[in-house]
Parts: structure tokens; C-alpha cells; sequence
């Protein structure tokens, strides 16, 4: 995991952080950002432009990619499921 973290952080808007956090969300399969990649251009985008606003509405800069606010809903769901 420390190799896709270093991935995610070299690579913010390509590559989703994948912890034991957001493993608890994606049921343990490291490759769950194939299907986010598709999710997020699907429909024209719309996933993607939804976390767009959730950006704004968080009041984060610009420069936070709509894949880093999707790493922190699932980080975010995943310390819930959990009790971390």
C-alpha cells in the first residue's frame, strides 16, 4: 500500500489513494479505480462534475482534483463503516 499512496501522491489526478480505509469500501479489490475511471466518465461526465461542486461547496482550491474529494468520501466512509 505504501507504493500506491506514492502513486497517488506523484499522481494526483490519475491515480486514487488506496489505504486499509478505502479498502473497507471497495471490498478489498486494489483495482476498484478501473471502474471509478469509467464511473467518472460516464454520463457525460456527471460524476465527475458532481464532485466538482462538492469541491466548491467544501470551499477547497482549484487545484484539488475531483479524484482527490472522491479519496476522501470513500476515506471518509470507510473510518464510519469501520470505527476507526
Amino acid at each position: 500500500m505504501i507504493a500506491d499512496k506514492l502513486l497517488a501522491r506523484k499522481r494526483p489526478r490519475l491515480i486514487p489513494v488506496y489505504d486499509r480505509v478505502v479498502k473497507t469500501v471497495t471490498g478489498g479489490d486494489r483495482n476498484y479505480w478501473v471502474p471509478l475511471c469509467r464511473a467518472l466518465q460516464a454520463d457525460d461526465t456527471a460524476l465527475h462534475r458532481r464532485l466538482l461542486r462538492l469541491r466548491e461547496e467544501a470551499g477547497l482550491p482549484a487545484a484539488v482534483p475531483g479524484l482527490r474529494v472522491s479519496d476522501v468520501i470513500a476515506w471518509m466512509e470507510g473510518k464510519k463503516k469501520k470505527g476507526y
